[in-house]
């Protein structure tokens, strides 16, 4: 492929490119309006009786800890708000993306366990920040590499090529690879596809920015973006799946600075995010 060629004609190119559920869609599109309600809400996902069936069996994990079952979708929306609805109901339609026949050596369930690390050490840091950004960070977390997973499936020579070089040269930074490689990154080709699926504007750019410190002066969403960004890294750094890249930046002092967050406090984030991390594994059998 011609480095050349560019990022939206290879996104807009793609036969198969991922989609979420209308009702998914429906659903984000609904959230946008404040005049949403609790019975439009779930009105919307009920169109969808497996995406239902699945997102109260969630409800009901372990994970959240419900004395009584959670047996109707508007009271799933009444108990855990609509963002985390939200998420949920992105989790299931994502997880099957990830499902996919891998390409070559590509680790395509290690990428999703990975994301789902991302986006729990995601959640976790902006919930310590007192933030209301806690679905929003993990929603972006978990498709934060949905990038990756169009350009293995659409490139496998290309790929075949970048992992390679990752493999060969150490620990490069797998984004730097893909430009020099493809002509484009990852986190650009999954920033045009949170854009196709209408998630809101600080979400695409903060998976546009994940492999970045967030040093950009046009960064307008820091909060969220910097989650992400250290979201992404924990994940690596604590084992949490495989990203296909080895790169592991230090972002322990990164976060306290960027996000406040105190040295005594840090050490149980990331405890935090581990147990997080294999709660979920373990009981919404998405792994």
């Amino acid at each position: 492929m011609s480095k050349s060629r560019n990022i939206e004609t290879f996104v807009s190119g793609v036969k198969d490119l991922p989609t979420l559920p209308s009702v998914v869609l429906k659903v984000n599109q609904a959230l946008m309006d404040s005049s949403a309600t609790i019975d439009s809400v779930s009105s919307i996902v009920e169109r969808d009786p497996a995406l239902t069936a699945k997102v109260l069996r969630l409800a009901n994990s372990s994970y959240y800890g419900f004395s009584s079952s959670v047996d109707t979708l508007s009271r799933a929306v009444t108990v855990l708000g609509f963002n985390t609805i939200r998420s949920l109901a992105t989790t299931v339609s994502v997880f099957k993306i990830f499902k996919r026949e891998p390409s070559g050596s590509f680790d395509m369930h290690g990428l999703w366990l990975h994301s789902l690390g991302c986006a729990i050490a995601s959640k976790v840091l902006v919930h310590a920040m007192g933030t209301a950004l806690r679905e929003k960070a993990f929603v972006c977390g978990l498709i934060h590499d949905i990038g990756k997973v169009v350009i293995a499936q659409n490139l496998p020579d290309e790929t075949a090529e970048v992992l390679r070089r990752l493999e060969d040269d150490g620990s490069p930074d797998m984004a730097e690879v893909e430009e020099e490689v493809i002509g484009f990154a990852h986190t650009g080709v999954g920033a045009l596809i949170a854009e196709r699926w209408h998630f809101p504007r600080e979400l695409s750019e903060a998976i546009r920015l994940h492999h970045r410190s967030g040093d950009d002066p046009d960064e307008a969403h820091p909060v969220l973006t910097y989650a992400v960004y250290a979201g992404n890294q924990i994940a690596k750094e604590r084992g949490l799946g495989r990203s296909q890249n080895r790169k592991v930046r230090e972002v322990q002092a990164w976060v306290r600075e960027r996000l406040g967050v105190s040295v005594e406090d840090l050490p149980g984030l990331l405890e935090r995010t581990e147990y997080d991390f294999n709660t979920v594994v373990n009981s919404w059998d998405l792994a």
